[in-house]
């Protein structure tokens, strides 16, 4: 099994609206992640502007947000990029953004706020991936997939975005009484491993190969959110089981003497 894990010092207790409102506005989280190089231009385009559009945004006590809705401003300043539906690698209007609601989804969870809706992508390809599987947040207008969460906080909250190559930074700004530090775990239960298959392709000389799709593996994560609780002993809660799809990998073949194609 494969255990990754992921630490960051974040606020925690909630406290009455009064106190909270007179209270220094600090970092409740910080999350950091980075895409590997070599960088795509188009991804790198839309992560700015979807960092910029959620940058500053205002939550007050009990407001929900929206990824979806916060993007729905600069529908029109994306550019196409990569992106992954049902299990396959596309281009798309947009692709790439789900970094930025990526980095959202772990500053909440390691800022102790709620949830409300969150979804996985249907691949992980580790070679592109930016944080450990079970840890990211798709989002997608075509098929509704939104990331939402609620300030459940006594006080507003401020959410800083900062994108610069293939880094993004996200911390969320508010007012909490106690600090309490949390980190996020996620734990591979099933690998299914990918097949090779190959196809003939007249157009290709004798022992020529060429990629026409990459495999990945299929995975089944479990994540759990853990914190010190006043006693210094760990505590956890689930954050549930994410699937990925396998997808096989397929290779275009030249025919070669002596056997059949």
């Amino acid at each position: 099994m494969i255990r990754l894990r992921c630490f960051a010092a974040t606020a925690g207790l909630a406290v009455l609206p009064a106190l909270a409102a007179a209270l220094p506005a600090r970092e409740l989280s910080q999350f950091t992640c980075e895409r590997p190089q070599p960088w795509e231009e188009g991804a790198l385009v839309n992560v700015s502007v979807a960092a910029s559009l959620v940058d500053g945004t205002v939550l007050k006590p009990g407001q929900v947000f929206s990824f979806n809705g916060a993007m729905g401003k600069g529908l029109d300043k994306f550019v196409v990029g990569t992106s992954y539906a049902s299990g396959r690698v596309v281009s798309s209007d947009g692709g790439g953004i789900c970094q930025v609601s990526t980095g959202l989804y772990n500053a909440v969870l390691l800022a102790g706020l709620e949830v409300l809706e969150r979804a996985n992508h249907s691949l992980y390809d580790p070679a592109a991936a930016y944080v450990a599987p079970g840890r990211d947040a798709m989002v997608a207008r075509s098929s509704n997939s939104d990331f939402r969460f609620r300030n459940s906080t006594a006080a507003p909250l401020t959410i800083v975005a900062r994108a610069e190559g293939g880094r993004l930074d996200v911390s969320l700004l508010g007012r909490q009484r106690s600090q309490k530090k949390r980190w996020i775990e996620s734990e591979v239960l099933e690998r299914r491993s990918l097949r090779v298959r190959e196809r003939p392709d007249p157009g290709l000389q004798p022992g020529e190969r060429k990629l026409k799709r990459k495999g990945f593996d299929g995975l089944l994560v479990r994540s759990k959110l853990c914190w010190l609780n006043a006693q210094g002993l760990t505590r956890c809660a689930g954050l549930g089981r994410d699937e990925y799809m396998r997808t096989d990998e397929l290779w275009s073949v030249g025919h070669q003497e002596g056997k059949a194609p």
